[in-house]
């Protein structure tokens, strides 16, 4: 009995009804994904593999939306059930936990564009840096508006710094890297590159 595996979410072009799922095989493939097993099944039917909702995600606004709230309450329901992947993460204006919450529900080795389009300090940017070396297929990332508080020794801008800068070297896929109000790299992009 065939049973659905892949769920797309995302806006597509014209030709939808034309369109070969063959492609969508490609997408899901091991090469791009890595296949685990979630549910325990009985012993006769053998393991089960997680749902694959694929969806472009673009977060706008402090409280979610409905459409992303029902979807993370019904991907928190069917933990382990459930494996959401985003292509394309775009995050303006969110407070850090929001992200973190976002990240967490999400399979990071299917990102592969991220756009952060956020006031960060310097601490929250190397917080949230950690999770750029999980993105094993990032190609794309844009991040802006990164500050330094007046407070902020000269050690601790250093150590921030180390931490942030030793992400980039996880990021083997990055291809595309833009950089918008960010000064902080000064002497420093060598590190970066």
């Amino acid at each position: 009995r065939w049973k659905l595996q892949v769920l797309d979410l995302r806006k597509v072009h014209g030709n939808f009804w034309r369109m070969w799922s063959g492609a969508l095989v490609d997408a899901c493939s091991p090469g791009v994904m890595k296949e685990r097993q979630t549910v325990k099944a009985s012993p006769d039917t053998g393991p089960t593999l997680p749902l694959k909702v694929l969806v472009n995600l673009r977060f706008q606004q402090r409280p979610l939306n409905a459409f992303h709230s029902f979807l993370f309450r019904w991907v928190d329901e069917r933990k382990g059930l459930i494996q959401l992947c985003c292509k394309k993460l775009q995050m303006c204006s969110l407070p850090v936990c929001t992200i973190e919450k976002i990240l967490e529900r999400l399979d990071l080795d299917f990102i592969q564009q991220l756009d952060m389009q956020c006031f960060w300090r310097l601490s929250t940017l190397a917080t949230f840096a950690t999770y750029w070396g999980q993105m094993s297929n990032l190609r794309k990332l844009f991040f802006s508006h990164v500050y330094v508080s007046a407070y902020a020794s000269q050690e601790e801008r250093d150590q921030l710094m180390d931490d942030i800068t030793s992400q980039f070297a996880k990021m083997d896929s990055l291809r595309r890297l833009y950089l918008d109000g960010v000064f902080l790299l000064e002497r420093r992009l060598y590190q970066v590159l």
